[in-house]
């Protein structure tokens, strides 16, 4: 509640929901001075009809700033596989920098809890300090709807890779492959900084062997001077507008 918080200490992820008609989940911290404090909320990106609502308070109870909803970075294709990435959401996102040292209150809730509630009503709530960072996704560059390819011995196809920066970062990217199966050849790919996709190339050795094989890709950048690297998202689109994370990207190659 407002009179009483639940403690969190930095960084953290909490697991909460909403039980009740219009409840209002509380959260308190302490900060420093100058830091730059990143909350965002997960909703609707899990699945659940909810508009989340997002404030910071100081500890006399004075408002720092309310959260906006999750806009799709400039720049992102529209149209396309790729217009069918939920880039944009109702959840919230918002960076403020503390003004003192002390605490500070964080609380959540969900516009649409007048009429819905229950155990069922879930929510993900992250409080952290600002962490620069990056995830890449993958796709079939040619649209379809599809978990992989058809590619001829000798021919080649393509990938679509997808990079989407958040707070702050704004390095390239590097794109390679994990392991290349025997007879693929996996062209490394560079998303520069104001670029926010790329086309990977995918060769196949005229005799390679026919049959199934499985590709992962791997984006890595340097975020804060340090080397981060991450498996990239292997998505395929349902239909429009729809889209849906595979454990694999599967290739298949005929003669």
């Amino acid at each position: 509640t407002r009179q009483e918080p639940q403690t969190v200490s930095l960084p953290c992820r909490i697991a909460g929901r909403f039980d009740t008609r219009d409840d209002i989940d509380w959260f308190r911290f302490e900060g420093q001075q100058d830091q730059v404090v990143y909350v965002e909320a997960f909703g609707e990106r899990l699945g659940q009809w909810m508009d989340l609502d997002a404030a910071i308070f100081d500890s006399a109870g004075k408002l720092l700033a309310t959260a906006p909803d999750v806009v799709a970075p400039q720049g992102i294709p529209t149209g396309g596989q790729f217009g069918a990435l939920p880039l944009a959401s109702l959840d919230p996102a918002l960076e403020v920098k503390l003004p003192a040292a002390g605490e500070y209150r964080v609380c959540l809730r969900d516009l649409y809890g007048g009429s819905v509630f229950g155990p069922r009503r879930r929510y993900q709530l992250v409080v952290t300090a600002r962490e620069p960072g990056f995830f890449a996704v993958a796709m079939p560059a040619n649209g379809k709807r599809s978990q992989g390819m058809f590619v001829k011995r000798g021919d080649k196809a393509a990938l679509s890779v997808l990079v989407v920066r958040a707070r702050g970062f704004d390095a390239a990217v590097e794109i390679r492959a994990a392991k290349a199966p025997q007879g693929i050849m996996i062209a490394r790919g560079r998303v520069d900084a104001k670029q926010v996709t790329t086309p990977i190339e995918i060769a196949v050795a005229p005799d390679a062997s026919p049959g199934f094989y499985t590709l992962q890709l791997v984006a890595e950048a340097d975020v804060d001077s340090a080397s981060q690297a991450q498996p990239v998202v292997n998505t395929m689109q349902i239909h429009t507008g729809a889209i849906r994370r595979i454990d694999e990207f599967v290739v298949y190659i005929s003669e």
